[in-house]
Formats: structure tokens, sequence, C-alpha cells
């Protein structure tokens, strides 16, 4: 089984000598890092309230497998949705709109960076 994870915060300084905090998370099996990950902060109030959390989310079953997956892009989106519209055999109207996403910066956006404001965007609205 896993080991539970564990969090390290370790203080750095910046070039203009203010301290930024540096928050590791391991997670091991068999002697081996299975899992891991990093964020900085540049308060350690807000730093290891965040590690506590991330070390909750990361101990439910499941968690690492889904903070592993890389994801898709929306390029990789609309070419699976134009296969599976070809095979099916629909018309597929927005075909020119579709390749314009996929050329476009939108179509280098992966899944999970998708947010309200990338959502609009694709909509055309502002």
């Amino acid at each position: 089984m896993y080991q539970f994870p564990i969090a390290t915060i370790r203080t750095r300084k910046k070039a203009d000598g203010i301290p930024s905090y540096l928050v590791q998370i391991r997670i091991s099996r068999d002697k081996t890092t299975v899992y891991q990950e990093s964020q900085v902060f540049a308060r350690k109030q807000v730093a290891q309230p965040w590690a506590k959390r991330r070390e909750t989310e990361l101990s439910e079953p499941g968690a690492i497998e889904r903070a592993k997956r890389q994801g898709l892009t929306v390029r990789h989106m609309i070419e699976r949705y134009l296969m599976k519209a070809e095979k099916a055999g629909f018309l597929v109207r927005a075909t020119g709109a579709c390749q314009r996403y996929q050329r476009g910066p939108l179509g280098k956006v992966v899944d999970a960076g998708i947010s309200q404001k990338c959502r609009s965007t694709m909509r055309g609205g502002a």
C-alpha cells in the first residue's frame, strides 16, 4: 500500500532577499517515489493549510491516479469528435470553426485548464 503523503516546507530566498516557501509533497511505495508535487507560496500562513488540505486529498483512494492524469487538449477532443461524427455518418457543419479552434491558442489548452473565461471565448463571448 501507499505510504501516507509527507509535506515538506522549505524556505527559499529570492534574488531580492524576500523569502518564499516551497511545499513539496512526496508519496512513496516500496522505497520508490510514485507521486511528487510542489507549489511555491509567498507566505507560510498560506503554505501550511494548502499542504494539509492537499495531503488529505491525496490520502483518499484513487486520488494519486487522478492527480497523475495528463488530460486532453481541446485539439485532441475536436479531432475525436470529428472522427466519431464521420463514422456515425453525421454531416458536421461546424468543421471550419472546429479547425480554427484546433489551430488557434485554444487548441493547446488542456481540459483541466479550461476555465469559465475560456468557455466564453469559445462561444464567441467576451
